[in-house]
């Protein structure tokens, strides 16, 4: 076992399973390339990686069009900045980066997977199998 910022030994695992958009917390396009970079590491020669992300400008992304008009998602990635809060006490700032599946395409271009399948979906979220 592992998470992402303490990743076990080289070959470690078959398939890693990467969900609930962890993908993003490296909050860069160089971090989540450096996390990949890493996965690939944990992961036999010829495995897959499994992941979710957020697509900033896919259905439901926003609550409101009219913020992708004011704030443009050129390069196809985002961040969504959020905190958790609880009666009067509140969590520190997290940094959540998002991606089009176009813009992971070209990060995952610098690191040892490829895509192998993208799973749409209805609503923003969509899964990537990743191989190597």
């Amino acid at each position: 076992m592992g998470d992402l910022t303490h990743l076990p030994v080289d070959r470690a695992f078959d398939t890693v399973l990467v969900v609930g958009q962890q993908l993003g917390l490296g909050r860069s396009r160089a971090a989540l390339d450096g996390t990949l970079s890493e996965l690939a590491r944990v992961t036999k020669p010829g495995e897959r990686l499994v992941a979710d992300l957020s697509d900033p400008t896919g259905p439901e992304a926003w609550a409101e069009s009219e913020y992708l008009d004011r704030h443009a998602v050129g390069d196809g990635l985002a961040y969504r900045r959020f905190r958790v809060e609880y009666d009067e006490l509140a969590g520190p700032w997290i940094d959540l980066l998002m991606a089009t599946p176009d813009a992971l395409a070209g990060v995952i271009a610098g690191t040892p997977w490829t895509v192998e399948r993208l799973l749409e979906t209805e609503s923003a979220a969509y899964g990537v199998v990743l191989g190597r």
